[in-house]
């Protein structure tokens, strides 16, 4: 199951502006590591943002809620209880959504990791971390309380100059295009918007997205850079719909791709919405999936099949020469005794007194092949 991308959270940070001037009445940790955010606003009533980090972020109705607050949850909610929304928006324009809150002349910012195993994360002014859900040391970061808290590194081409043709044009002309990557590895290396989205416009260009990356042609990078740069107005104007085959549901987008034409499209107002009918859903969200034990025991007796038909084969081919030399014995038998009483001989003398075809003749070794 694919982590939504950027383009799809960009979508959603806009969807959920409304939620701006909404105060934190509660925080709630539920379990599978999912939370929810009890909002409310005077003259609208309340408002459940469920969070599910790298996979679903939104508004949801409310998912079965633990009786007992957890460590976690009790430590947010000292944090961030009576704070009111201030903003939303992607940090470094990559999959982190960060929420800003104000009580009074304090501010913080609910930090929310949409990759990987997904995080969630408090900061003060000064994105000095102050509380982490999970803890972890990359290369060049670190999430521990105490810490600066640094978005991953981004990509040369983002949410904020998708709408730029001519960069993100000369962006895919300079990048290395070494011919052991396909175009869609040269693509992935620097754009960032998801790669169904990457896909989605080589392929409506009739250029194969597995071909190496040193085959495009100036004429398809700039059709490229321009079916891409045309998807930056899905952020504003989103077309979310789901995927299903067969009653199951596949996957999701914020617009229409090329490669799902055929399957059924389910619509829906808000990217949202779709994302938490394609990830929360009591019902089956994808084909019924093979328990790991099952996967592993069919991979054995795949490679146990193999080994098996190996071995067949190779017993075929000991038993074909074996066959060979029993009926050949007499003639191996008059090879070996000229050999023995001439000592020194060639290949010729061996195959003008059989007629046979010899290989090769060692006398150093004393061995001497021949073909039967």
């Amino acid at each position: 199951m694919r982590e939504p991308s950027t383009l799809e959270l960009a979508a959603i940070a806009r969807e959920l502006e409304f939620l701006n001037g909404f105060y934190i009445e509660k925080f709630y940790e539920l379990p599978g590591q999912q939370f929810r955010l009890k909002l409310n606003k005077s003259g609208i009533g309340q408002q459940n943002l469920v969070i599910v980090p790298a996979r679903f972020l939104g508004i949801a109705s409310v998912l079965e809620q633990q009786d007992q607050p957890t460590n976690f949850s009790q430590a947010v909610r000292k944090r961030i209880s009576n704070f009111h929304i201030t903003g939303l928006s992607l940090l470094n324009d990559d999959r982190v959504l960060s929420i800003s809150m104000e009580k009074g002349d304090q501010k913080q910012s609910l930090i929310i990791e949409m990759f990987g195993k997904g995080n969630v994360i408090i900061a003060d002014p000064e994105m000095k971390i102050t509380l982490a859900y999970s803890r972890h040391e990359f290369s060049d970061r670190k999430i521990f309380p105490g810490e600066t808290y640094i978005a991953p590194k981004n990509k040369r081409i983002t949410i904020s100059n998708l709408q730029d043709k001519n960069a993100v044009e000369e962006a895919i002309k300079s990048a290395p295009k070494p011919k052991e990557k396909n175009v869609m590895q040269a693509l992935s290396s620097i754009i960032n918007i998801g790669s169904i989205y990457l896909e989605d416009a080589v392929i409506r260009l009739g250029i194969d997205p597995s071909a190496p990356s040193d085959t495009l042609a100036a004429n398809q990078i700039t059709s490229i850079s321009e079916k891409l740069s045309s998807y930056s107005a899905y952020i504003k104007a989103p077309q979310p719909r789901i995927y299903k085959e067969n009653g199951f549901m596949v996957d999701y987008s914020i617009c229409d791709i090329k490669k799902y034409e055929g399957m059924e499209p389910e619509s829906f107002e808000s990217t949202y919405e779709a994302l938490e009918n394609y990830y929360l859903s009591h019902k089956e969200n994808q084909l019924p999936k093979i328990s790991t034990k099952v996967k592993e025991l069919e991979s054995s007796i795949r490679k146990q099949k193999e080994i098996i038909e190996q071995t067949a084969k190779e017993i075929g081919e000991l038993k074909s020469k074996g066959d060979a030399i029993y009926n050949n014995m007499q003639l191996i038998n008059s090879v070996i005794k000229m050999a023995r009483e001439m000592k020194r001989f060639s290949k010729e003398d061996i195959e003008q007194a059989f007629g046979i075809k010899v290989s090769e003749v060692n006398l150093k070794d004393k061995t001497l092949t021949i073909e039967l």
